[in-house]
């Protein structure tokens, strides 16, 4: 009994000496996504360095006018519920990826924004749509 509360101890201790990176938020119902977004676009991503996405206008579908190239550089309905230090929300757009996009005019002139990391497009590949 004494062997295995050592070996307990142990494992514990390692797992705590472990770097752990998490981060959580509220995903926005689809709803609101739509309700909030200045505009539908269709879009190719040209770059995407996690931190803001340098996309290219296929077609305009609704709403706000979006340029023929724009950047994604903020998250509109981001509510973050737990965060470890040093680890920011990233854009998960695929480079040379086409998606339709629920965009909102961000708060920096210029800029747009999707609602979260997860939510706000919407991937076309080879005629078909794959939805988050």
């Amino acid at each position: 009994m004494l062997q295995i509360t050592k070996m307990l101890s142990a494992a514990c201790c390692l797992l705590a000496a472990c770097s752990v990176y998490a981060m959580t938020w509220d995903e926005p119902w689809h709803e609101e996504v739509v309700r909030t977004a200045d505009s539908l676009a269709l879009a190719q991503i040209l770059q995407n360095d996690g931190e803001q996405v340098r996309a290219k206008l296929v077609k305009q579908l609704a709403g706000a006018s979006v340029p023929a190239e724009f950047v994604i550089s903020e998250f509109s309905l981001l509510r973050l519920t737990s965060m470890t230090a040093g680890h920011e929300p990233r854009f998960g757009l695929r480079e040379g990826g086409t998606y339709y996009l629920f965009l909102k005019q961000g708060k920096k002139a210029g800029a747009w924004a999707l609602p979260t990391p997860t939510t706000g497009y919407a991937v076309l590949d080879k005629d078909e749509v794959t939805a988050t």
